[in-house]
């Protein structure tokens, strides 16, 4: 790993992140162009959540056992494959593949990659820098994810008058597929990893992870948060879209406007990730006393969001949730990351990302039942998913104190 570069790291991150912000302002209207509606795209996404909880936590193992580069390289294949079947699928049987190849692609991502950078971080500076690694991860991703974001309506205008393609957002999930495959030969040339399938001899496995799990209350109440989190994060991105058509309507630049909302919102995220990464990392003592108060704030944010009426109103609460939820990430990443040791990294990664996508799953499975029904809205849900943010706190009002000496 001594050869990889930190440019070489960033391009990576970075690159991944835009092919993605590309597709996710259209990816929720592009199942609704084929034919769903609100309560069938929480069935389709839910499907999808389904797919990716499966292998969430075997493919964490997997590349702590047999190399974490391979994870990241099968990663940027599927989404290559699945992106484009996205885009051509018009039958259900392509439509499905292509759902489990992004699936198995987000399985194998998490972690991996961000465990090897991680591991080769701590090589060349030591755990004290721990919150430096964490903050340029996030600073890569967010602004790959608001960059694409921002092009996204473009993307879409042009490739549908340049392009004779079947349905308006099809472009965008072409380009990203493009980019992956770029991505994977990158990755291939670029991507360095030390003791490359020696790990099984350091005790990986289902039983070492879960063993440590069970005799880690912080970890446990960190996985608890990251289900939390999950809940929220899927009734939000699922719905943003069809809230704001709500509120504004239809108008003939509707995707530019989605596109420019969705670059506001990965901006103030990007801005709260560099604010709280200097806040911890000036920080002498334990970070948990600025992860409780992010996540509160956090919780009050989702409300603002849900009671918003007016299309200024909306932009500008939509703007301060994901601010917050950047201020909200770097502690809950610094502690995660000084409770893992190497070996398990991308395990116990894979598990927080499992909780998170278990969240995820929960919030559509309860979307397709609460919004099925005559009365309910978009903004009743995020007002029950600000209340879910919020009670995954109970247990560090009991255990604060004690898990802040253990994070320090």
């Amino acid at each position: 790993m001594k050869r990889m570069h930190i440019f070489q790291v960033g391009t990576i991150f970075t690159l991944s992140s835009f092919a993605l912000g590309i597709t996710i302002p259209v990816l929720s209207l592009l199942v609704l162009d084929r034919g769903f509606d609100l309560s069938g795209l929480a069935v389709v996404m839910g499907a999808y959540g389904i797919a990716v909880v499966v292998m969430e936590i075997p493919s964490g193992i997997i590349g702590d056992t047999y190399g974490r580069k391979a994870c990241f390289l099968l990663a940027k294949g599927c989404t290559a494959l699945g992106s484009v079947l996205l885009a051509i699928a018009r039958n259900d049987v392509l439509f499905v593949i292509a759902i489990v190849s992004l699936a198995l692609a987000r399985a194998f991502i998490s972690g991996s990659f961000e465990a090897l950078v991680i591991d080769w971080h701590n090589e060349r500076f030591g755990q004290l820098a721990l919150h430096r690694i964490t903050t340029l991860i996030s600073i890569w991703d967010t602004v790959g994810l608001s960059a694409g974001a921002l092009v996204a309506g473009f993307v879409t205008i042009g490739s549908n008058r340049l392009l004779a393609l079947d349905g308006p957002y099809d472009g965008n999930f072409l380009l990203s597929g493009m980019l992956n495959a770029l991505l994977f030969l990158l990755s291939w040339f670029w991507i360095e990893e030390s003791k490359k399938g020696t790990r099984r001899t350091e005790g990986t496995g289902f039983a070492p992870v879960f063993r440590f799990l069970r005799h880690q209350g912080l970890l446990a109440a960190l996985m608890l948060s990251a289900i939390a989190t999950g809940f929220i994060l899927s009734s939000i991105e699922k719905y943003w879209q069809p809230r704001l058509l709500a509120i504004g309507g239809k108008q003939e630049h509707t995707t530019v406007l989605l596109g420019l909302l969705a670059f506001v919102g990965f901006i103030s995220a990007l801005g709260g990730t560099i604010l709280s990464g200097h806040l911890t990392g000036t920080r002498k003592s334990s970070v948990v006393p600025l992860f409780i108060l992010w996540r509160i704030v956090l919780s009050g944010a989702a409300i603002a969001l849900a009671l918003s009426t007016g299309g200024m109103g909306y932009g500008v609460s939509y703007g301060l949730f994901y601010l917050v939820l950047g201020l909200a990430g770097i502690p809950e990443q610094v502690m995660l990351n000084r409770l893992i040791p190497n070996h398990l990294r991308a395990s116990v990664l894979s598990v927080s990302s499992f909780c998170l996508q278990a969240g995820g799953l929960a919030s559509s499975a309860f979307a397709a039942w609460f919004l099925a029904s005559e009365g309910r809205g978009i903004g009743e849900l995020w007002i029950i998913s600000s209340v879910v943010i919020a009670s995954a706190l109970i247990p560090f009002a009991f255990r604060g104190k004690r898990w802040s000496g253990q994070s320090a």
